[in-house]
């Protein structure tokens, strides 16, 4: 807020009343049926794929689904302390058919989620306040490859608990200091297993592997296995504000955040560690699915992929000052050092890392100091974040080893799965892979590598046509730099399990190999009208852009 009067005044600092002396809640329930809905009659038999017709309104589950919901909220100690409790459980199941096959089956699902907040207003000028939320999805007979599951043998179970914790502190130190600190642990997983089912039979004998046909659908057992997978972070910001007079006003901010990721993955392609590509399937009758073997079919080996887990840390310091120098010209001017640093046991690169110092610049200019044309422009840089499916592209979290190996035994048609049907026994695939990959030995990460770079700046004009109306003009250059790929080179190879797979680097991608560049110009109006006694507010923006580049 400008003054013309009194350009030195002091900034008005204050912590806002949170909470509510009165108890208040609702409930609430929603209910839905898949019967209800319109459907059409019915799916026609296609003798060429020996798909029988199907009566879809026969198929679907006539079953009422239901969503409950609650919250509840209010005081603790009046005035001091408040609290507040929110949840939700629904149950559902839905009717769905299986790709291919055509077989219908029933997916339930099961979600519990509930959030509790506590607001500590320990005096006027300090707040504290924390938060827990805790949400678990619950999947049965789910398909873990939707596209591809083409017998009820590979639906499975799934559970993905996730929790968040919250702590918040706020502070009035002195009449011209402010101090800000926020935790937060964010804890997710996710799991499957086999759901026991009839048709499925679970098992982790090599013959009852997942099989593929030549078309992609897989059958004889559930994909991905007994694969738990864990996402987790935590972070901690604090920021100290504080007002001052030195030749004008200044805000002066200055900071620190650190925000760990914690990637962990077991990398379980199978139940059994294997999968086998047959080279015909005839799945007619899908309670009596036969398979072909012979010269085009192969072994998916996954059972050397122990998995991995893989550290993230970003540490930040920044400082930035907003400057009003007096009513014509308002500055902004900061930076960030931004240093991130990974760490895995099982790489070809024990600890990547890269340091980047970011500036940032802006000014604002007021000719008359009154507020009604204002000019202004910017400059800045902003350095990525590391993308953790990136950087871990050569450690085994999210990269399962893989040997392919060819058929040896001898040419079958028109089989069933045991443990002494060829095709089925391990001893009919060759012991040699003829193709093989390992990301701790075949991929690396450059040595050097930086976070993608972003180069930005604005030039901006806003005008006051009245009281109620003003109209805003900007212009958007944003070059994007430093990308990071997998085709930096192909350089040599290395010899793993008998076969030589390239080596392939990852880094940054160099100058004109990677380009793009972003340009637009925005126009935004708001604008005031009285009507009957009331006003009317319209608002309106158009942009057009352009982006150019190969990447």
């Amino acid at each position: 807020i400008k003054d013309a009067e009194l350009p030195n005044s002091s900034a008005v600092n204050a912590i806002t009343k949170r909470g509510s002396n009165n108890f208040e809640g609702s409930l609430r329930a929603a209910m839905n049926n898949q019967n209800w809905n319109a459907v059409l009659p019915s799916i026609a038999a296609n003798s060429q794929a020996g798909i029988a017709a199907v009566d879809v309104r026969k198929s679907i589950v006539n079953k009422v689904n239901s969503t409950y919901t609650f919250t509840l909220g209010g005081p603790i100690i009046k005035d001091t302390l408040w609290f507040f409790f929110a949840g939700r459980t629904a149950k559902t199941e839905a009717s769905n058919s299986l790709p291919g096959s055509g077989v219908q089956y029933v997916q339930k699902n099961e979600e519990t989620r509930y959030e509790g907040n506590l607001t500590w207003q320990v005096n006027s000028n300090h707040r504290i306040l924390g938060s827990y939320m805790n949400r678990e999805v619950k999947n049965f007979n789910r398909a873990p490859l939707v596209a591809n599951t083409a017998d009820p043998a590979g639906l499975s179970n799934r559970k993905d608990p996730l929790s968040l914790k919250t702590l918040q502190y706020n502070g009035i130190l002195t009449p011209s200091i402010n101090l800000d600190v926020m935790w937060t642990e964010k804890l997710q997983k996710i799991t499957t297993n086999s759901p026991g089912t009839p048709g499925n039979n679970g098992g982790k004998a090599f013959w009852q592997s997942p099989v593929f046909d030549p078309t992609g659908l897989v059958f004889n057992n559930h994909y991905f296995g007994n694969d738990p997978e864990e996402r987790n972070n935590n972070s901690l910001k604090a920021t100290l504000s504080l007002y001052f007079s030195a030749a004008g006003q200044h805000q002066l901010k200055i900071g620190a955040e650190q925000f760990k990721e914690i990637n962990i993955g077991t990398n379980q392609q199978s139940p059994t560690g294997f999968n086998i590509d047959a080279s015909g399937v005839d799945y007619s009758d899908i309670n009596h699915v036969t398979y072909d073997f012979d010269g085009d079919s192969y072994l998916e080996d996954w059972s050397k992929a122990p998995g991995g887990k893989f550290t993230s840390t970003y540490t930040s310091l920044f400082v930035n000052d907003n400057w009003t120098l007096n009513n014509h010209f308002n500055m902004s001017i900061g930076a960030r050092l931004e240093k991130w640093k990974g760490s895995e046991g099982n790489s070809l690169y024990a600890t990547p890392s890269f340091q980047d110092i970011t500036p940032r610049v802006g000014i604002n200019y007021d000719p008359k100091g009154d507020g009604v044309w204002q000019f202004n422009t910017t400059y800045a840089t902003y350095a990525g974040k590391a993308n953790a499916s990136i950087v871990t592209a050569g450690t085994y979290v999210g990269n399962p080893a893989l040997g392919l190996y060819g058929y040896i035994g001898p040419d079958v048609s028109g089989v069933t799965p045991s443990a002494t049907t060829p095709g089925f026994r391990r001893s009919d695939w060759d012991s040699v892979p003829f193709y093989v990959s390992d990301a701790t030995k075949n991929v690396k990460l450059s040595d050097d590598f930086k976070a993608p770079l972003t180069i930005e700046w604005t030039l901006g004009m806003k005008h006051k046509l009245s009281d109620s109306s003003n109209f805003t003009l900007l212009y958007i250059y944003r070059n994007q730099t430093r990308m990071f790929e997998d085709y930096v080179g192909m350089n040599g190879s290395v010899d793993i399990e008998g076969t030589r797979p390239a080596l392939q680097p990852w880094g940054n991608v160099p100058g004109p190999e990677a380009t793009r560049v972003y340009r637009a110009i925005q126009s935004t109006w708001e604008t005031t009208t009285d009507v009957y006694g009331g006003k009317l507010y319209w608002r309106g923006n158009a942009t057009f852009s352009r982006l150019e580049g190969n990447y």
